[in-house]
């Protein structure tokens, strides 16, 4: 009797630290570090999601959007501010077939080092911020959990309750 109450107990223990390592590599959110500097390039693009039911749910870059320095400068602060979960492992984009998530806003950093793609999303009742990283060819996907980057990328580039139409008109960020 003791020996198999002291290999149940052996066994939970096993399977409790299995469930968090898992958790903590797969689940938990850990700190977004980019420093990012003047030797990124920067591109922003709006994009008009396409809302119906159609099969064909996608979002379409419509237009190039310019991002001054003092807007760089904050989206990085609050990228660095932000903690994320990662999603999952693959070649995956959230405008794609899979996810019904229609896209407003791609903020693109690049340099050889590092890859940033920084997504604004939005469906019917929720909007969510997706970070995309690149590392050694494959891309890495999490959701920040950042209210404030979220704020601050609809006060710069505002579009309406259905998502449908980026508001804003290049040039005047």
């Amino acid at each position: 009797m003791k020996k198999s109450v002291k290999c149940a107990v052996t066994a939970a223990l096993l399977l409790l630290l299995c469930a968090v390592g898992i958790y903590g590599i797969f689940f938990a959110p850990r700190k977004i570090g980019c420093a990012v500097d003047d030797s990124f390039s920067w591109k922003a693009y709006s994009y008009t999601p396409v809302t119906s039911k159609t099969i064909y749910n996608y979002a379409f870059p419509s237009e190039e959007i310019t991002l001054s320095a003092e807007n760089r400068e904050t989206i990085v602060q609050l990228l660095a501010d932000s903690k994320g979960k990662r999603r999952f492992p693959g070649r995956w984009t959230p405008y794609g077939t899979n996810t019904r998530i229609p896209c407003v806003v791609a903020v693109q950093i690049d340099s050889a080092e590092a890859d940033y793609m920084l997504f604004l999303c939005r469906n019917d009742s929720e909007e969510l911020l997706l970070l995309k990283t690149e590392l050694h060819g494959k891309d890495r996907w999490y959701t920040l959990e950042s209210p404030a980057l979220a704020a601050a990328l609809n006060i710069l580039y505002p579009y309406d309750t259905t998502g449908s139409t980026v508001t804003h008109t290049v040039g005047t960020n």
